[in-house]
């Protein structure tokens, strides 16, 4: 998918060590923001570890979100995209419906709405590696929601980590923070019809993501269990979740 969308990364690098292999991926260009500085150290006696800058996710996204727009028309569907999703987005996008990680969340039977989100067509959406957290913004170019419709609003939801059964789960914090693109949260001043517009948006969002729709309040992902020749290794564990300073740093050991 990424060649085809002329994304694949430039540079890929490969180096073998006496009891490791190291692996080494760029995405990134010219035009988009990367990492300031090296990775934190990784830790030590893990099997597998993963080190993450922001960046990547977010030119990433950019490649496979850019400008798309998911919508439900009929009662009962989940969302559908206009682009073709990775194998992954699918899954965590069917997950979300249920509302949370553990399947308990009531949806209450209510007047079904349409609803169309289309995302920025440069940066869809980004998070942020911050200290013990994940932050995800959602860049919205418009959206409607029955007979409303927005225009230019960055959404955000705080996640907190859970190792769980071998896996993750990243349970939101709160509400959802809802300010329009480009704000200046720290000394920027809202108009009267902004503040009208946001507390109206607010209100459709956090409503939604209650009843497991739109924007999720858990994110879950599993133990890893290879497939294939790689399935004799059973599964990987993860035993580290470190956010900090715009990295994320993964570690996993074998059952």
């Amino acid at each position: 998918p990424l060649a085809r969308l002329g994304e694949l990364p430039e540079s890929v690098q490969f180096h073998t060590e006496e009891d490791r292999l190291m692996i080494e991926v760029t995405q990134a260009s010219r035009s988009r923001l990367g990492a300031a500085g090296g990775p934190p150290e990784a830790p030590e006696d893990r099997d597998l570890v993963l080190r993450l800058h922001e960046s990547a996710i977010n030119n990433y996204a950019g490649a496979m979100l850019g400008g798309a727009t998911a919508s439900e028309t009929e009662p009962g569907q989940t969302a559908k995209f206009d682009v073709e999703l990775p194998d992954w987005m699918k899954r965590v996008s069917e997950e979300r419906e249920t509302g949370n990680a553990d399947g308990d969340a009531t949806v209450e039977e209510e007047p079904f709405e349409s609803y169309s989100l289309t995302l920025h067509r440069n940066r869809p959406l980004t998070v942020e590696f911050v200290e013990a957290q994940v932050k995800l913004t959602i860049h919205i170019a418009r959206l409607t929601s029955g007979g409303d419709e927005f225009t230019n609003w960055d959404v955000t939801g705080t996640f907190t980590p859970e190792l769980k059964e071998g896996g993750v789960v990243l349970h939101r914090e709160g509400e959802l923070v809802v300010f329009p693109t480009g704000f200046d949260t720290e000394g920027g001043q809202l108009s009267s019809r902004q503040v009208a517009v946001r507390s109206n948006l607010t209100k459709v969002l956090n409503d939604r993501s209650s009843k497991g729709r739109g924007f999720p309040l858990t994110m879950e992902f599993p133990v890893l269990e290879p497939t294939g020749e790689l399935s004799k290794v059973g599964p990987l564990e993860l035993s580290d979740f470190t956010s900090s300073n715009g990295w994320l740093t993964l570690a996993w050991n074998r059952r």
